[in-house]
């Protein structure tokens, strides 16, 4: 069992007095000396008017302990600061942290004993336990609440979605990786040959225009040759040369020469 309570009055609560580390007024102790219980172990706040409320009570206990964690929230009035502490407020997030430190020192003080009693203050428990006390009012904290207020929830890790470019590949042997992209150069390489097939297309008219040429050239031939032969030859031989020889030579000859001959002799 776990049971918190709010101090009794103090004089704070009755008259606004805002003195520092208030105390108990006569009708908070009156208040306290009704309270009654037997705990394993009490925790206290350090400010004094919850270890009166103790004192004037009929409250049994095995253990005691004091904590800072759960004094009350410093938010301006005098009356939650200690004598002689300096003047200082705390910030949301300083307050959260204090609940948080106390809630874990709870779950540790679970493990170890069966009944606690906290006595602390209003507006600290309300941060605690999200509840309003009145003075000396106290409530039963059951262990199951305790442990789902404060006790760290584990989540498993979010699993992660895999798109398609994130897949893990499957392992691949270096050789048959390499094999595998072989048909792919082999695909390639056959628009190549497709390409040189008009190559050797277009050696073939080259071939065909060789052979009018060899037919015009009829170099060396015998009686029908038309150059450089006898018989019929119509350049460089004897006979009906038109070209460079005797009788009818119409071009660099004696004769009938039109063409490289003397003129005549006036």
């Amino acid at each position: 069992m776990l049971r918190i309570l709010r101090h009794v009055e103090s004089t704070y609560n009755r008259w606004n007095d805002d003195s520092r580390d208030s105390p108990l007024t006569d009708n908070g102790k009156r208040m306290a000396s009704q309270l009654t219980g037997q705990y394993d172990i009490v925790v206290l706040s350090t400010l004094k008017r919850a270890r009166h409320t103790l004192d004037y009570s009929q409250i049994t206990y095995g253990n005691i302990m004091y904590s800072d964690l759960c004094r009350e929230v410093l938010s301006g009035p005098q009356s939650h600061l200690y004598n002689g502490e300096a003047q200082h407020t705390e910030s949301d997030v300083d307050v959260s942290t204090r609940v948080k430190q106390f809630g874990q020192l709870l779950l540790s003080l679970l493990n170890k004993h069966q009944k606690i009693l906290i006595i602390s203050h209003n507006e600290f428990l309300f941060k605690l336990c999200n509840q309003r006390f009145n003075v000396g009012q106290s409530v039963d904290f059951c262990f199951d609440r305790v442990k789902q207020t404060f006790n760290p929830v584990v989540q498993a890790p979010p699993t992660p979605i895999v798109t398609p470019m994130q897949q893990p590949a499957t392992p691949v042997n270096p050789v048959q990786k390499f094999g595998s992209a072989t048909p792919q150069f082999g695909a390639i390489a056959q628009p190549i040959g497709a390409i040189a097939q008009p190559i050797g297309a277009i050696a073939q008219p080259i071939g065909a225009i060789a052979q009018p040429i060899g037919a015009q050239v009829q170099f060396g031939a015998l009686n029908q040759s038309s150059f450089g032969a006898s018989g019929q030859n119509t350049f460089g031989a004897s006979g009906q040369n038109t070209f460079g020889a005797s009788g009818q030579n119409t071009f660099g000859a004696s004769g009938q020469n039109t063409f490289g001959s003397f003129p005549p002799i006036k």
